[in-house]
């Protein structure tokens, strides 16, 4: 997946190189309603995720949701 010319401008900003390769894409599962989207991974997403299932935006209704995350092989990974 290519980057976008403003992607590639903000990563300049940031310091990361133009020929750094994009991080795989992360799916977000939301558990209470089954939504699924996928999303560009964070850098605060724990190494090895390939799934978070927490509460999309609709459905948290202002209160914290907790992030679970998931590897390949349906895993679940602590951050500990």
């Amino acid at each position: 997946m290519a980057r976008t010319p403003i992607e590639i401008m903000i990563d300049r900003a940031c310091g990361i190189p133009d020929n750094a390769v994009p991080l795989t894409p992360i799916t977000l599962h939301c558990i209470s309603c089954g939504r699924q989207q996928r999303a560009p991974r964070d850098p605060t997403d724990l190494p090895g995720t390939v799934v978070i299932k927490t509460r999309c935006p609709e459905c948290v209704g202002g209160d914290f949701a907790e992030i679970l995350y998931f590897d390949a092989a349906g895993k679940q990974l602590s951050e500990e």
